[in-house]
């Protein structure tokens, strides 16, 4: 019997492109005024995380990583065309900042237009809700206000240092024990890979939501739920 839902946030809960794509821009203009480099790096740092124009590529370090993993590609491309690298702590830390000072760049668009109207039949079958993001606990309380869903969740998990972040299924073992939950009473909802190898790992049910062109065919290599419209995963409970 499912008792609870976990949800990924980017992709899942909002359009992830009107958010991201327009901030991840931002983000590289930062780092790069930040820290005094050519112009001309700014195009292939963005490719580095899988941002193409106003599109994320859903298994870029932008759609599914963090701080730590984008300044990884950040100092990968830094090295190879400029013979360069910024400590990576200190990197780190100017990403994430980044990214909480360029965030009014984006659109919150929720996925679909009666995303609380869902939430609301959610909980009124008696499940708890969860988020599990890799963003940072500022941006995600800034998202989930916007879309004006925070009120159904029992507990929103974010980007933590000491936590192993997903797929490893660290996140999942917290929350079955804080809530006294069995990973079988549990479904995973999520846009990307990482999500439905999260799912796998921690030994709870998966739904797939292909949010973006070509997606349904990646994830129904890793799930056997694959649905195209937010509002179908009601019919899974």
């Amino acid at each position: 019997m499912n008792k609870a839902v976990i949800f990924d946030k980017d992709g899942t809960l909002l359009d992830l492109c009107a958010l991201w794509a327009p901030v991840g821009h931002k983000v590289v203009e930062y780092i790069i005024d930040k820290y005094n480099l050519p112009a001309d790096l700014q195009v292939p740092m963005e490719e580095s995380i899988g941002l193409l124009g106003d599109k994320a590529l859903l298994t870029g370090e932008l759609c599914c990583g963090n701080g730590h993993t984008i300044s990884l590609c950040f100092n990968s491309v830094l090295k190879k065309r400029i013979n360069k690298e910024i400590e990576l702590n200190k990197l780190k830390n100017s990403v994430s900042q980044g990214f909480i000072d360029c965030i009014d760049y984006g659109k919150i668009i929720p996925i679909c237009p009666n995303l609380q109207e869902v939430m609301e039949q959610l909980k009124a079958k008696g499940l708890q809700l969860f988020v599990i993001t890799a963003d940072d606990p500022e941006n995600t309380e800034y998202c989930l206000d916007t879309l004006g869903i925070t009120k159904y969740f029992d507990k929103v998990y974010t980007f933590n240092d000491k936590v192993p972040a997903k797929p490893d299924p660290a996140q999942i073992v917290n929350l079955c024990k804080e809530f006294n939950l069995k990973p079988s009473e549990i479904t995973m909802v999520g846009d990307s890979i990482v999500d439905m190898e999260f799912a796998k790992n921690g030994g709870v049910r998966s739904i797939g939501i292909s949010s973006m062109e070509g997606t349904d065919i990646l994830l129904a290599e890793h799930t056997e739920n694959v649905i195209y419209d937010f509002t179908d995963i009601l019919k899974f409970f």
